[in-house]
């Protein structure tokens, strides 16, 4: 369908078998879908979508000057293009809607946005150059296609884990951007999906630092990567002494503490220990035998700790 982006009325014949009209806005003749609308309607900045529209049909409200459009709870679908261009200055996103298409938000002066949880995809260019600056990927995306957020003032974003793709320019000129988590279910990174200058927050091991380790053999580096969990513990003195182990622990940068796994037959005994430095602990009223000891790091990244890797376990007796 071609529109005209200065269109003011719609008229319709009341026979047409196809569609209906209804306040001056386009519908599907069953009315679960919202075809068009003309650029301002009565003279007024607000709509509110009647009840039972399921679709937001592909330009609907392209360059509308409305600028509050309220969507139903029976909504599924926004079709591509829906709001390119308009004048919206918000928009309350029903949880019902598992479809977001490409471009839907392009050029839309929106500064926030929640989405909803059914989405398993966020669409090429979707929000792309709004003014947006948070936002939450739901758990169930597993996806951010091109363009997705280029060139919003975004300041930061969540990625859910069982995210797997992030395709390029996803956040590409978001120039407040300065960090960004990579979950480990992250399974690939397209080149310059960022501005050069982005740090990449994630595991070691996992696919975000891979890529950042091959991209500095190729010469083009378009982000820097930094780990969340500490090393494992490198140098490790554990002895046995009577009826104790003394446990020694040089410090591990970036860590904020310890914990120690003490393993005699069957039974384990998990200590935590809190600190930056390095340590020196007992722990006593231990029965004779063999024990075994594990050690490893964590940190502590958005409140939570991060635990790093097992340090080669220590086998000890007690007298």
């Amino acid at each position: 369908m071609n529109f005209d982006y200065e269109l003011e009325t719609i008229i319709l014949d009341e026979e047409n078998p196809f569609f209906t009209c209804q306040d001056g806005i386009l519908f599907s003749k069953d009315m679960k879908k919202l075809v068009l609308a003309p650029l301002i309607n009565n003279n007024t900045k607000s709509y509110t979508v009647p009840n039972g529209v399921e679709t937001i049909g592909r330009g609907a409200f392209q360059f509308s000057l409305f600028e509050e459009v309220k969507l139903p709870d029976t909504l599924k679908t926004l079709c591509h293009r829906c709001f390119c261009n308009s004048s919206l200055k918000s928009i309350d996103i029903p949880k019902n809607v598992s479809y977001i298409g490409a471009q839907a938000f392009y050029n839309v002066k929106i500064e926030e946005v929640i989405l909803p949880k059914k989405i398993t995809k966020i669409s090429g260019g979707a929000f792309e150059f709004t003014n947006l600056k948070h936002i939450k990927i739901p758990k169930n995306v597993k996806s951010i296609e091109s363009s997705a957020f280029y060139g919003t003032p975004l300041e930061s974003a969540e990625l859910n884990e069982g995210l797997k793709t992030i395709a390029s320019q996803a956040f590409r000129d978001c120039k407040n951007l300065k960090t960004l988590y990579v979950p480990k279910s992250v399974e690939r990174i397209d080149k310059y999906f960022a501005t050069p200058g982005l740090i990449v927050q994630g595991y070691r091991g996992s696919y975000a630092e891979e890529r950042y380790l091959s991209a500095k053999k190729t010469g083009y580096v378009d982000f820097k990567f930094k780990a969340i969990d500490p090393k494992a513990p490198e140098k490790t003195i554990a002895t046995g002494l009577k009826g104790k182990i003394k446990i020694r622990y040089k410090k591990v940068k970036n860590a904020g503490g310890f914990q120690v796994k003490l393993i005699f037959g069957n039974r384990k005994t998990v200590k935590t220990y809190k600190t930056k430095k390095s340590l020196t602990k007992e722990i006593k009223g231990l029965k004779a035998g063999t024990y075994k000891i594990k050690i490893r790091a964590f940190s502590l990244f958005k409140g939570k700790r991060v635990y790093g890797k097992w340090a080669k376990t220590k086998t000890v007796k007690v007298i």
